[in-house]
C-alpha cells in the first residue's frame, strides 16, 4: 500500500467514511435524505386533482350529533349502508374494528326466550337482535361487498395480539434475483425501518370484508412525505391499508402482489416506485387547498351533492375531529391522518408519485465512496479554504442538480448524505490546515530562532548544544546549510565521530548537497584521530593536519597548520588565531590517557593553575603564553611562536656551538629565569629542548612553563617525578620543595651539555642516572673540551653543587657571572 495513504489524517478519513457508511444502514441515513427531500418536496409542482377518492369525516360536529366515540355498530353499518346507495366504488373504515360490542352473554339469553310465550318472544327477540351491533354490522360489510378494513388507528399504530400477524399476511410471489443482484445486495439494502403491526379487525368482519390492511404510516414517515406500503411478514406480506385501498381502486387484488429482485413492489403490470424500503412518496398535495373532497359523515343524509361527491370513488370513512386524533405535519401542511392516507391512496392510483430508483441506498453508498477516495486524494495545498470552497461548490452542484431533477422529472436522488459527508470532511480538512498553518508558522519562527541560536552556540565553540538546537528543527532544506557548517566545524575540533551524524543528517535530506557524500565516505575510514590504549607513545594523540580533504584542525580558538614536536605528554603544533593572524605554538598534553580518576582531576587541577602563573610572566625570554584550556580529548597550552629551533639542535658534538655564542644564549636564559623566579614560578624542566633559538636574530626564548608551580604551593604529589631524569637537581630527584635554584641546576646541566655535547650524569638506566645526580661529581667539562676557559668551568661547576646553598642564589647572579666570563 501507497506510504501515503497510510497519513494519519486519511486514516481519520477512512473511519469518519466507515461511520457514515454504517449509518447509511439505520433510521439515521433515512432521515438525513428524507430531510432533504421534506425541504425540496414543496417546489414540485402539486398534482392534478384527482376526483377517484373521497373522505367521509367523523368530525366534531358528528361527534356532537351522535355521541362519543365509540358509537353503536349499527351506526356504523348505516353509514356503510348510505355509501353503497350512494353508489362508492370502494369504502375504506380507518378506524378500529377490533373489539366486540355485542353483550358475551347474548347467545344465552335468545335460548331463554325460546321458552317465552309468542308476543313475548318475538319482543324478546327483536330487543336481543338490536343488542347485536356487531351482527349488523357484519351483514352491512357483507351487502356492501366492497369494504376495506383497516387494522388499527391512522397515525399511532400499536403491537397486535399473538396470532393476529396470520390474518394480516398476504401470500406473494418473490422473483429471484439475478447474479448481479445477489453481488449488490448488500450495497443496495435498505435501512431497516421497524413496523409495528396494529390489532387486526375481528374475524368476522375480516372475513366478510374485501380485504384488509394495516395502519403502518407513522407520523415521522408521513412529516418525511413517506407511506409504508408493506411489511415483511415471513414469506408473505402485510399490505398496508392504503394499498389494499389503491389495489381495488385500479382493479387488481392485493393477492397479486409480488416482491421483485430488486426488492421493490408490483402490482400486477403496475412497478411501484419504492426503494427496498418499500416507501411510497406521493407528490406532495397543493398547501391550503383541498384537493381530496371532505364530506362531514352527517351530510350523507341531508346534502344532495353527497351521491355526486360519493358514487364511482374510494371512500374513506375516519377521524377527523382533534379530540380523536392528532393532525399529521406533512410536505402538504396539517392534515388529519385519514387525509393522508386518502391523499397516498389517489397518488398511487394516478400515478402521481415521486420516483424513488430500486437503487437509491445503492447510489448513496456509491455517493459517499467517491467522496471519500475524492478527499483521499486531494493535494494537501487544497485542504484550505479554495478546497473547502470546491468542496462547497461541489456540494451545492450535487444538491441543486438532485432538487432540478426532482423538480422536473419527480425522481428523488439521494445526494444529501454524500454532500454532508463531503462538506463536513472538508471542513475538517480546512480547520487541520488552517491548525497545521499556524503550527507550521510558529514552527517555522521556532525552527528561525533555533538555528540563530545555534549560530551563536557555535559561534561560542559549544558545538553540541548547537547540534541539540539544528536537531529540534524540522528536517527540510533549511537546515542544510548551518547542519554543514556546524559538521565543518566538528572537523577542525577533531570530532569526527560527530561531523558524520551531521552529514549523515544532512544526506537523510538531501544526499547530493555540496560534497556531503565525499566526506561521509572519507570519516568512516579515517582512524588516526583515537589511538588505542595501550600503543607505543599514548600521549601523541595527532591530529589529522596533513590531508588536505579534511579541514584544518581547531583547537580552541586557534587552528592548527603543522606539527612541530613531540614530547612525553603531547604533541607541538604550529598555529594561527583567526581573527588576528598571530603565529602561535600549541603544545597538547593527552592527560586522559594517562591519568584516570581521581588523580586526573588532580593533575588537571594544577596543570591549569600552574599554567595561570605561567601565564602571568611577560619577559623578552620567556615564551608568552595567550590561552590555556581542554578541549575534546586534549588540554592545551597555545603560546607565543619563536622562529628558529631548539637547543637540542646543538647538543651533538659535531653540532656545537662556539663558547661565546653558548655563554650568550645561556645569560638571556638566565634573566628570563631569573624574571619568573622573581614571580614565584619554577620551570622544573629546563633542557636544550625547552630553549628556542634564533640564530639570525639571536633571539633566545624560554618555553614550556606548563609543567611550572608556584613555589608556595605546600603540596606535593609523594613520588611524583616532573621533569626531565637527566637534567634534574638533587633536592628534585630526593621529592623535596624545590624553589628557583632547581632551575639554575638544570641550566648548569644544559651549559655542560652546550659546551662538550655530553651530560655531566649519565647512566645506563634513569635509577643510575638518578643516583649519580645525588651523589657523583661530573667530569671536568674541559676534560672533554679543552678551549673551554677556566673561569666558565667554574661558572659550571658552582651551578652543578649538590647543596642549593652552594649554587648560585638567583637568574641574575648566574647571568652576571655568565657576562664576567665573555
Amino acid at each position: 500500500m501507497p506510504k501515503f495513504l497510510l497519513s494519519r489524517y486519511r486514516i481519520v478519513l477512512l473511519l469518519a467514511f466507515v461511520a457514515v457508511l454504517a449509518a447509511s444502514y439505520t433510521e439515521f441515513g433515512r432521515r438525513v435524505e428524507q430531510w432533504a427531500y421534506r425541504a425540496g418536496a414543496p417546489l414540485v409542482p402539486a398534482p392534478e386533482p384527482q376526483r377517484s377518492v373521497a373522505v367521509v369525516a367523523i368530525d366534531a360536529g358528528a361527534l356532537e350529533q351522535f355521541g362519543a366515540w365509540p358509537w353503536p355498530r349499527d351506526r356504523v353499518a348505516a353509514i356503510i349502508d348510505q355509501l353503497r346507495k350512494l353508489g362508492a366504488a370502494t369504502i375504506g373504515l380507518a378506524f378500529p374494528l377490533d373489539a366486540a360490542q355485542t353483550p358475551e352473554r347474548l347467545a344465552d339469553y335468545q335460548e331463554r326466550a325460546v321458552g317465552l310465550p309468542g308476543a313475548a318472544r318475538d319482543s324478546v327477540r327483536g330487543w336481543l337482535r338490536r343488542l347485536d351491533t356487531d351482527r349488523t354490522l357484519r351483514q352491512a360489510i357483507d351487502r356492501a361487498g366492497n369494504v376495506v378494513l383497516a387494522s388499527g388507528v391512522p397515525g399511532a399504530p400499536g403491537a397486535g395480539r399473538p396470532g393476529e400477524v396470520e390474518r394480516l399476511r398476504v401470500a406473494v410471489q418473490s422473483e429471484s434475483p439475478s447474479g448481479l443482484g445477489l453481488t449488490l445486495g448488500p450495497l443496495l439494502a435498505a435501512p431497516s425501518l421497524p413496523l409495528p403491526i396494529p390489532p387486526a379487525p375481528l374475524p368476522d368482519f375480516a372475513a366478510a370484508a374485501a380485504g384488509v390492511g394495516a395502519t403502518l404510516t407513522a407520523p415521522a414517515q408521513a412529516r418525511a412525505g413517506a407511506v409504508a406500503l408493506a411489511a415483511p411478514s415471513g414469506d408473505g406480506l402485510i399490505p398496508a391499508f392504503e394499498l389494499q385501498l389503491a389495489a381495488r381502486s385500479i382493479a387488481y387484488r392485493a393477492e397479486e402482489l409480488v416482491r421483485t429482485g430488486a426488492g421493490q413492489i408490483r402490482i400486477g403490470e403496475r412497478l411501484l416506485p419504492t426503494a427496498s424500503d418499500w416507501l411510497f412518496y406521493p407528490q406532495p398535495p397543493p398547501a391550503g387547498a383541498e384537493n381530496i373532497p371532505l364530506i362531514p359523515v352527517t351530510e350523507l343524509w341531508t346534502d344532495e351533492r353527497a351521491s355526486a361527491r360519493v358514487k364511482a370513488r374510494t371512500v374513506i370513512v375516519g377521524f377527523t375531529a382533534p379530540e380523536l386524533v392528532g393532525a399529521l405535519a406533512t410536505p402538504g401542511g396539517e392534515l388529519a391522518p385519514v387525509q393522508w392516507m386518502a391523499h397516498a391512496v389517489s397518488a398511487l392510483a394516478g400515478e402521481q408519485w415521486i420516483r424513488v430508483p430500486h437503487w437509491f441506498y445503492g447510489g448513496q453508498r456509491t455517493l459517499l465512496f467517491a467522496a471519500l477516495v475524492l478527499l483521499v486524494l486531494l493535494p494537501g495545498r487544497l485542504h484550505g479554504l479554495l478546497g473547502l470552497a470546491l468542496a462547497g461548490g461541489a456540494a451545492l452542484v450535487l444538491l441543486n442538480g438532485a432538487l432540478v431533477v426532482l423538480i422536473t422529472q419527480r425522481l428523488w436522488l439521494p445526494v444529501m448524505l454524500p454532500a454532508a459527508f463531503l462538506l463536513a470532511a472538508q471542513f475538517a480538512l480546512y480547520l487541520r490546515h488552517r491548525v497545521k498553518v499556524r503550527i507550521a508558522a510558529a514552527d517555522h519562527q521556532t525552527a528561525e530562532a533555533l538555528r540563530a541560536l545555534a549560530g551563536n552556540l557555535q559561534n561560542q565553540g559549544r558545538l553540541d548544544e548547537a547540534y541539540d538546537r539544528l536537531m529540534r528543527c524540522p528536517a527540510d532544506r533549511a537546515i542544510l546549510d548551518p547542519l554543514y557548517q556546524l559538521a565543518i566545524e566538528y572537523e577542525r575540533r577533531r570530532q569526527y565521530a560527530r561531523a558524520l551524524t551531521a552529514y549523515d543528517h544532512i544526506a537523510a535530506i538531501d544526499r547530493r548537497y555540496r560534497d556531503v557524500e565525499e566526506r561521509r565516505q572519507r570519516f568512516r575510514t579515517l582512524t588516526t584521530h583515537a589511538p588505542t590504549p595501550g600503543a607505543p607513545n599514548p600521549g601523541a594523540t595527532v591530529l589529522v593536519v596533513d590531508d588536505p580533504s579534511v579541514e584544518r584542525p581547531m583547537v580552541g580558538r586557534f587552528q592548527i597548520e603543522c606539527e612541530l614536536g613531540r614530547g612525553a605528554m603531547g604533541v607541538v603544533y604550529r598555529g594561527v588565531d583567526p581573527k588576528i593572524g598571530r603565529k602561535v605554538a600549541i603544545k597538547t598534553l593527552a592527560f586522559t590517557e594517562e591519568f584516570e580518576g581521581k588523580e586526573l582531576e588532580e593533575v588537571k587541577r594544577r596543570f591549569f593553575r600552574e599554567a595561570e602563573a605561567a601565564g602571568r610572566l611577560d619577559h623578552p625570554n620567556v615564551v608568552t603564553i595567550y590561552d590555556v584550556g581542554e578541549e575534546h580529548d586534549l588540554a592545551y597550552i597555545a603560546m607565543d611562536y619563536v622562529e628558529g629551533s631548539s637547543l637540542e639542535a646543538f647538543t651533538h658534538r659535531d653540532d656545537l656551538l662556539p663558547i661565546a655564542e653558548v655563554l650568550d644564549v645561556l645569560i638571556q636564559v638566565a634573566d628570563g629565569l631569573d624574571y619568573a623566579h622573581a614571580r614565584q614560578v619554577v620551570h622544573r624542566d629546563i633542557k636544550p629542548g625547552n630553549i628556542i633559538y634564533d640564530r639570525e636574530t639571536g633571539v633566545v626564548k624560554v618555553t614550556d612553563f606548563g609543567i611550572a608551580r608556584l613555589t608556595d604551593e605546600s603540596k606535593t604529589r609523594s613520588g611524583s617525578v616532573l621533569g626531565s631524569p637527566a637534567y634534574m637537581s638533587p633536592e628534585q630527584v630526593a621529592g623535596k620543595r624545590v624553589d628557583g635554584r632547581s632551575d639554575l641546576f638544570s641550566l648548569g646541566t644544559t651549559l655542560y651539555q652546550l659546551l662538550s655535547g655530553e651530560l655531566p650524569f649519565t647512566g645506563d638506566s634513569v635509577t643510575n642516572v638518578l643516583y649519580r645526580i645525588m651523589n657523583s661529581k661530573p667530569k671536568s667539562v674541559r676534560s672533554i673540551r679543552h678551549e673551554v676557559p677556566t673561569a666558565v668551568v667554574r661558572v659550571v661547576n658552582r651551578a652543578l653543587q649538590k647543596e642549593p646553598k652552594n649554587r648560585y642564589q638567583t637568574g641574575a647572579e648566574m647571568a652576571e657571572a655568565l657576562h664576567r666570563c665573555l
